[in-house]
């Protein structure tokens, strides 16, 4: 009944924690993120989703695509906590969404 109901979902909640490794962000972090998304999809509403910085190379040299979209190397992603790779992972997967409609 509430997938009838919601027509934008707003997705801006995390664990923030920059102690611990990925293992433990994963479930929270990058899952909470993917099943927003699925009930967005379910629902056909809108997924409208806030990130920190966290997410974002180390480096200051980062090019962003047409869409505004940063790829991260693999480099990139080993020099991050914890918290910022399931950051990067989350927004890997809405990227990948946002490019299949």
């Amino acid at each position: 009944k509430l997938t009838e109901q919601i027509g934008l979902i707003y997705h801006n909640a995390s664990v923030v924690n920059l102690q611990v490794p990925y293992k433990v962000l994963k479930q929270p972090n990058v899952v909470g993120t993917l099943n927003c998304l699925k009930f967005a999809v379910k629902s056909n509403a809108r997924l409208i989703y806030t990130s920190s910085t966290a997410a974002l190379p180390a480096s200051v040299n980062f090019k962003e695509d047409s869409n505004g979209w940063i790829t991260l190397t693999s480099n990139d992603m080993n020099l991050k906590d914890g918290y910022g790779q399931s950051k990067a992972v989350a927004e890997q997967i809405l990227h990948t969404a946002s490019m299949l409609g």
